[in-house]
């Protein structure tokens, strides 16, 4: 770290000569985590030090650098493997088939519209890919690309929007082999030039299930959780709510009703309070 300390000194001595009219490098500062092998840090003395050309021979470009953002989070580094690469590798694979069995359906056999659950995952996964990669989240920004593509595996037909939307959102990560394939479904030159996909809020927003929490039959709350949430973790979300506290006064919890994403019914003994 002397590097930022050294640029540090040298810009505040150039202010302090009047030579530059500000005294810091830098206006926002990041710093990346460091990569590791095998829980180490990766040094010659060690001789756990990754060639990288030896991956670019074996894997190509794409898939390195694909990996080296997907190992881990950007402020924190990760553990390289190549257990890890190899997965990185099967994923640019599988976006490779789809486009190719996209190219054989042929334009004639596309869905005349995309479902209502179709448009929300494609918006979804626009906003999930633009956040991300705002925040320097790479890591989940890929891991949301993935989801995608494993999305479009399961589809009997693929329309050109989502196929045109997965090779744009994996371009930064991905460059050459998004450029050949853009090509590839005669996208307008370059994938590089063209304009980000962007989302409706609206479809993009996260499905929540409400449910009622009912202590004795009365509602005493509304809970806002994430869909498939376990009972156990929707009865722990209900007796940590502040009301529904409040009417159990203490009273232990003798049964309890659920019916999934709906209601929640606490049965403790004597009336609830009013």
């Amino acid at each position: 770290m002397l590097h930022l300390l050294y640029t540090r000194f040298l810009v505040m001595a150039l202010h302090d000569l009047g030579l530059v009219p500000f005294d810091t490098p830098f206006r926002r500062f990041r710093a990346h985590g460091v990569i590791t092998r095998d829980g180490a840090k990766m040094s010659k003395s060690r001789g756990n030090v990754v060639n990288p050309d030896e991956y670019f021979d074996r894997y190509g470009a794409d898939t390195l650098r694909t990996y080296l953002m997907f190992m881990g989070a950007y402020s924190e580094g990760g553990d390289f493997s190549d257990a890890g690469i190899r997965g990185v590798h099967r994923f640019l694979h599988r976006v490779w088939a789809l486009v190719q069995r996209y190219r054989q359906q042929g334009r004639d056999r596309e869905p005349a519209g995309l479902s209502p659950d179709r448009l929300r995952t494609l918006h979804r996964t626009v906003a999930r890919v633009t956040q991300n990669l705002e925040g320097l989240r790479y890591n989940t920004a890929i891991a949301a690309l993935m989801e995608f593509a494993n999305h479009l595996q399961a589809q009997d037909l693929l329309a050109r929007r989502e196929v045109e939307t997965l090779l744009l959102l994996l371009a930064p990560f991905a460059p050459y082999i998004t450029e050949e394939l853009w090509e590839q479904i005669g996208g307008p030159f370059s994938i590089h030039y063209q304009p980000w996909p962007t989302y409706d809020p609206a479809l993009a927003e996260e499905e929540v299930w409400e449910v009622a929490v009912q202590v004795n039959g009365r509602v005493r709350e509304v809970l806002r959780l994430p869909p498939g949430e376990s009972q156990e973790a929707v009865v722990a979300a209900a007796l940590a709510a502040p009301r529904v506290a409040a009417a159990l006064r203490g009273r232990p919890v003798r049964r309890v009703y659920y019916v999934p994403g709906r209601t929640l019914n606490l049965v403790v003994d004597g009336e609830a309070a009013g």
